[in-house]
């Protein structure tokens, strides 16, 4: 019975906390002094924390979250569309399809390379990277400086990349016609390979290139 009283009262004073310390003064306390007074509303107001927080005990702050944007599942079911035979992964981070060694050059940047992730990639089905795929709105997002890195490591490792805009995706169509493009008619006596420089043109330093066969472009053995 007393415990019941007691959380009826602090419920009343959590409800109007300064209505019902108007109360407590004037007739709990008349006559008191105006320290004992403040005393009191300050030991209510103690009681009033203790008992929320005893009420709110057992409940979690652990929340869900959308993965992703219905536009991003939108492409993602275009991009699954257009590329069979292929594995789409959303939110893919980078150091999961490239590797970068410590020493020197972009291995200074080991710890900002481990926060970049592409919008989307395309994988074949052995595991191996195909194309990225970059949206201008994640670009706006990340920053300038993070957006050059992360380009800059693509480039490096001789991936395809495409930025496309939320605003406007391609159509199943259109990613076809981009992501599939049609084989290289070489003419005859010429060599069965084709090469695209993309890593500033290491083709042109001879340096030794393998052709990646899907995508058509130069990917550097380092």
């Amino acid at each position: 019975m007393l415990e019941r009283n007691m959380d009826e009262a602090l419920k009343a004073f959590m409800a109007d906390p300064l209505g019902t310390a108007g109360l407590l003064v004037e007739y709990g306390l008349k006559g008191a002094a105006p320290l004992t007074a403040a005393l009191a509303v300050i030991v209510a107001g103690v009681a009033v924390w203790l008992w929320r927080r005893r009420s709110h005990r057992g409940r979690t702050n652990v929340l869900t979250r959308r993965a992703f944007s219905q536009a991003e599942g939108q492409l993602w079911t275009r991009l699954n569309a257009a590329m069979p035979g292929h594995v789409i992964g959303i939110g893919v981070p980078l150091t999961r399809f490239v590797a970068v060694r410590k020493d020197g050059g972009l291995g200074r940047h080991r710890r900002r390379l481990e926060t970049l992730s592409a919008d989307f990639g395309v994988f074949r089905g052995d595991g191996t990277i195909s194309t990225v795929v970059l949206l201008e709105d994640g670009e706006a997002s990340l920053g300038r400086r993070q957006a050059k890195l992360r380009r800059k490591l693509l480039e490096r490792a001789g991936i395809r990349w495409v930025t496309w805009s939320v605003a406007s995706l391609p159509t199943v169509d259109a990613i076809t016609r981009q992501l599939n493009p049609v084989p290289i008619q070489f003419a005859a006596g010429e060599s069965g390979s084709a090469k695209r420089g993309v890593d500033g043109g290491s083709a042109r330093r001879g340096m030794s290139d393998s052709v990646d066969p899907d995508t058509r472009l130069v990917a550097s053995v380092r």
